[in-house]
C-alpha cells in the first residue's frame, strides 16, 4: 500500500494476517522512503502500540465501522480531490510552471542532489530491529515464511546524483539487511538483481525517478517466484 512504512505494516500483520495465516508474507521495503516513514508512523501512539503483540482493534471484525468512518471523511477526500484539480489546471494554464506544488514544498530534486539535505552519514532507528522482531515471531506463529524484499530506489542508478547520497543509500542497505538477517528473516535483496542488469535506469519508467516499470516489476516477481518453487 503507497505510503505504509513499517509501523504500518506491522499493524496489518498483527490485524489481519494472523486471520487469514498465509504460507508467506513478503515484506516489500522500499529504501527510497521506508525509513523515512518510520520516522513519521513513531509519532502514532496507537502504531506504537502495536509492538505489543497483545495489542490490537480488532479491526478484520470491525468493517462496517470502518466503512462508516470512509464515508464520514468522504467530504474531506472531495475537497481535498478538487483543490489537487484546481491546482493542475494552473499548472496548465502557465507552461512555464512545469514543477508542482507538492515538489516546490519538498524541494526534492535539490534535495536528492545535496549533501547538506541528505548527507552521508546514516543512522539507522534501532526501534526497527524491534519491528522485524515483532514480524519474525508474528509470522512464526503460525508456522508461516517471511521473506524480507530489498527494494533499490532510482537514486542509487542515476549518474547525476551526488555521490554521498549513494554512499549512504549503500550504507543504510547494509545495516537494515543485517537487521533483518540477525532477526532470522529471509532475505530477497532486488539490488543485486538490477545491479546485475546491464541497463537498470531502463527498469524504471522513462528512465525517471519513481517505483520501476513492467520490466522492474517483472524482474522481482520472478524472483520471488523462484523463491516460492
Amino acid at each position: 500500500m503507497v505510503s505504509n512504512g513499517p509501523l504500518i505494516e506491522l499493524a496489518t500483520l498483527s490485524e489481519y494476517a494472523k486471520h487469514i495465516q498465509p504460507k508467506f508474507i513478503f515484506w516489500m521495503w522500499f529504501e527510497g522512503n521506508d525509513l523515512i516513514n518510520l520516522e513519521n508512523e513513531k509519532k502514532s501512539v496507537i502504531l506504537m502500540q502495536y509492538l505489543d503483540s497483545r495489542f490490537t482493534q480488532d479491526l478484520f471484525h470491525r468493517q462496517d465501522v470502518i466503512d462508516n468512518a470512509i464515508l464520514a471523511d468522504l467530504k474531506h477526500i472531495i475537497a481535498a480531490l478538487e483543490k489537487k484539480t484546481a491546482e493542475n489546471r494552473m499548472e496548465k494554464s502557465n507552461p512555464s510552471f512545469n514543477v508542482s506544488f507538492s515538489e516546490i514544498a519538498k524541494l526534492s530534486h535539490l534535495r536528492r542532489r545535496l549533501d547538506s539535505s541528505i548527507g552521508c552519514s546514516s543512522d539507522i532507528d534501532p526501534l526497527l530491529t524491534r519491528i522485524m522482531n515483532s514480524f519474525k515471531t508474528r509470522v512464526d506463529e503460525w508456522n508461516g515464511k517471511l521473506y524480507f524484499v530489498y527494494l533499490p530506489a532510482f537514486d542509487r542508478y542515476e549518474d547525476k546524483i551526488n555521490s554521498c547520497v549513494k554512499k549512504r543509500l549503500n550504507m543504510e542497505r547494509d545495516k537494515v539487511l543485517a537487521m533483518a538477517k540477525e532477526a532470522g528473516i529471509n532475505i530477497i535483496d532486488a539490488t543485486e538483481l538490477f545491479d546485475s542488469h546491464n541497463d537498470p535506469l531502463s527498469l524504471f519508467p522513462l528512465r525517471l525517478t519513481g517505483h520501476y516499470n513492467s520490466e522492474g516489476y517483472k524482474i522481482i516477481a520472478s524472483e520471488i517466484d523462484n523463491r516460492i518453487q
